[in-house]
C-alpha cells in the first residue's frame, strides 16, 4: 500500500483519484514556472544592465 500523508482529505479523493497525482503535478508545475521566471528575470536584468539585480 502506498503511504498516506494526509488522512483528512484522502477519504474523499481516493475513490476518484489519488491525491498524490495532483500534488505532484502541482509541485512540478510550480517548480517549472519558478525556474522559468528566474531564467527570464536573469535574462532581462542582464540585458538592461542588471539594474536591481542582486550580484554578490
Amino acid at each position: 500500500a502506498r503511504p498516506r500523508r494526509d488522512n483528512r482529505s484522502n477519504d474523499r479523493n481516493d475513490r476518484h483519484q489519488p491525491k498524490e497525482n495532483f500534488e505532484q503535478k502541482r509541485a512540478r508545475f510550480l517548480k517549472d514556472s519558478d525556474e522559468r521566471l528566474a531564467t527570464l528575470k536573469r535574462a532581462t536584468e542582464s540585458k538592461r544592465g542588471g539594474r536591481g539585480a542582486r550580484r554578490g
